[in-house]
């Protein structure tokens, strides 16, 4: 009996300590998600900013191709124009390295979520083994 108990025992603060640890990623994991959400919502108004400076520098380039027409007005202007496309493109792999690194942590809350259930599984099984020792024992078998 006093086995039993110590089995139980041992079950049991296996069980906490496996629980405890998945809190923590949970925890962690709820911190990252956190993160990439700000990042996303600076490289968001980032992005804004961008396509705002893009709308001001083509009116720029229409203000100047109305006072110079000469060539190196032109190539000052698409000069502008490449630095800002350069900009947008670099936001945009920003924007796509943090939306992939938030569908990686979406992916691990599913995979804690998952050993969770099964961890809650085999408490339901411990628990059933136990009784079951529990009345074997009792009835004497």
């Amino acid at each position: 009996m006093v086995n039993f108990i110590e089995y139980a025992s041992k079950a049991q603060e296996e069980l906490n300590k496996e629980r405890a640890e998945i809190a923590e990623k949970a925890q962690k994991q709820a911190e990252q998600a956190s993160v990439l959400a700000t990042r996303t919502a600076a490289l968001d108004e980032r992005e804004a900013q961008i396509t705002k400076s893009e709308y001001e520098l083509q009116e720029k380039q229409e203000k100047l191709s109305a006072w110079e027409a000469g060539k190196r007005r032109e190539e000052e202007v698409v000069a502008i124009f490449d630095s800002a496309q350069s900009k947008l493109v670099e936001a945009q792999e920003k924007l796509k390295a943090a939306s992939e690194k938030e569908a990686d942590t979406r992916l691990a809350l599913e995979d804690l979520s998952k050993r969770e259930l099964a961890l809650s599984e085999r408490e339901k099984v411990y628990k059933e083994e136990i009784k079951t020792e529990i009345m074997n024992r009792f009835l004497g078998h």
